[in-house]
C-alpha cells in the first residue's frame, strides 16, 4: 500500500501517538479490506531475520504461522519468493514448510530402533525383512502424523524423528507412548509379511537444533544423545527420556516415568510401563 498512514486510517491528528497494537490492528484490517492478505503474509515471512531501520527483525511465532498456512493448503516458496498452493503432502516436508536453513529452533528428538534387526534378517532374509520394515514404517508414519512430527532420517529398522513448535516436548513423549502401546496391535496383524514379534527402543532428548534442509546431515548434541540413549540406555520395549525433557512435561506424563540413573553424565528417566 503506497503512502499508508495509520493516523489517516484511524481518523486521528498526526501529533497524536498511536499505540503499537492499535496501529497494527488498523493495518491488518486495511489489508483485509483491500484483499492484501497474501502480500502481508509474504512481507512478514521475508522481513523475519532481516534488517529494518538498522535492526534485525525477529518475529515471534512466525514459524507457527507458516505451519498453519501449510495445513490451509499454502506454502511460501523460498526460491521463487512467493506464496503458492501446496502440492506436496504436508507431512512430507521435513521443515514443516516453515523452518529456515541455518536457524536454531527448540526441538525434541526421538530415536526409534527395532530390536534384533540382524537376527530378523538372518532368519527371514533381506527381502522379507524389508517388507516387514516397510509395513512398520507406514504404521509409524500414521501415528507420527497425529503428533505433527517428521521423519528426518530412516534406515529401514530405525531412525530419527523430530518435533517442534509449541508443546513439542509433550507431543514427542505422547507419540512414543502411543507407538509402544500400539506395537502389540501391529504384531497381531494377520497380514504382516513376517511372523515376527517387533520390539522397539525409543530414546528422547530436547534442545536447540540448527536446521538444515538435508536433515540427515544435521549435527546436533540433542540428536546424538537421543540416539545414544536409545541404543545403550534403553531396554527393549521401553522409552527413555533425558532429565531436560522430563522437566518440561506436565505432571500427568512425568508420573509415567521413574529415575533410571545417569547416562553419559546426565540423569535419565525410564517409562514405568511393562516391557513387551
Amino acid at each position: 500500500m503506497n503512502h499508508y498512514c495509520s493516523h489517516t486510517i484511524l481518523g486521528l491528528d498526526s501529533h497524536i501517538t498511536v499505540p503499537t497494537r492499535k496501529a497494527a490492528t488498523a493495518f491488518i484490517q486495511e489489508c483485509e479490506q483491500k484483499g492484501y492478505e497474501e502480500r502481508l503474509l509474504k512481507l512478514l515471512i521475508e522481513i523475519d531475520g532481516n534488517q529494518l531501520l538498522g535492526k534485525t527483525v525477529n518475529l515471534e511465532g512466525i514459524e507457527e504461522m507458516r505451519n498453519m498456512m501449510l495445513y490451509s493448503g499454502l506454502v511460501y516458496d523460498e526460491k521463487k519468493r512467493k506464496i503458492r498452493k501446496l502440492r506436496e503432502d504436508p507431512s512430507e516436508l521435513s521443515n514443516w514448510g516453515a523452518l529456515k536453513q541455518g536457524k536454531r529452533y527448540d526441538m525434541t528428538i526421538a530415536s526409534v530402533d527395532i530390536v534384533g534387526n540382524s537376527a530378523i534378517v538372518k532368519k527371514h532374509g533381506i527381502k522379507k525383512a524389508e517388507k516387514l520394515y516397510f509395513r512398520f514404517w507406514a504404521f509409524l508414519r500414521k501415528v507420527l502424523e497425529d503428533y505433527d512430527g517428521r521423519i528426518w532420517n530412516w534406515a529401514g529398522d530405525g531412525g530419527i524423528l523430530a518435533f517442534t513448535f509449541k508443546g513439542h516436548q509433550q507431543r514427542a513423549v505422547m507419540f512414543a507412548l502411543e507407538v509402544q502401546s500400539l506395537i502389540g496391535v501391529f504384531n497381531a496383524s494377520p497380514d504382516k509379511p513376517v511372523n515376527e514379534i517387533i520390539r522397539l527402543r525409543i530414546g528422547l532428548d530436547t534442545g536447540k537444533i540448527k536446521f538444515a534442509d538435508e536433515t540427515g546431515q544435521i549435527v546436533s548434541e540433542t540428536i546424538n544423545y537421543a540416539a545414544h540413549l536409545e541404543k545403550n540406555g534403553t531396554d527393549p520395549g521401553s522409552i527413555s527420556v533425558s532429565d531436560e525433557l522430563i522437566g518440561s512435561l506436565p505432571k500427568s506424563l512425568r508420573a509415567l516415568f521413574k529415575g533410571n540413573g545417569v547416562f553419559e553424565e546426565r540423569k535419565t528417566w525410564k517409562y514405568k510401563g511393562a516391557l513387551q
